[in-house]
């Protein structure tokens, strides 16, 4: 195929160290973070819970229509679990960008991550838009 002068795509380089670069079009990588703002905004009170969630598990209501008016995820839904160690994610979140976009918003967060650490960690949304947060201590002798 031969492009015209017409033919523009939008794409996104991204540095991997070593010289090496992956690159993305742009559709793909605005798609994949249009949750992530969403999240930013509820950090701070996802950090309380997280806090809270070492001594009792954590419920709290989250606003559908911040998610909605970020992204229809249509039949399929904003459910989603993600089981964490030490701060790594354990499970497949790659089929829920709702989930994906969290992981991300934890990780930007350095209380959060000093949090994570040492522990289990699940953080799960069901249909009623509940958020939950279960957390363990990891066994020093596993």
């Amino acid at each position: 195929m031969v492009a015209s002068k017409f033919d523009f795509h939008a794409i996104i380089m991204i540095y991997l160290g070593n010289y090496s670069f992956i690159i993305i079009p742009l559709s793909t990588y605005m798609e994949d973070r249009q949750y992530l703002t969403t999240w930013k905004r509820y950090l701070p009170v996802i950090r309380l819970h997280i806090k809270k969630s070492l001594n009792e598990d954590q419920q709290f209501k989250l606003n559908i229509q911040d998610f909605e008016s970020a992204g229809d995820r249509g039949k399929s839904g904003y459910t989603f679990n993600i089981q964490m160690e030490n701060g790594k994610v354990t499970n497949n979140i790659s089929g829920s960008a709702v989930a994906r976009d969290l992981y991300e918003a934890l990780k930007s967060d350095d209380t959060i991550k000093t949090m994570l650490l040492d522990k289990s960690v699940k953080i799960s949304v069901g249909k009623t838009f509940i958020l939950s947060i279960k957390t363990t201590h990891l066994s020093a002798y596993r």
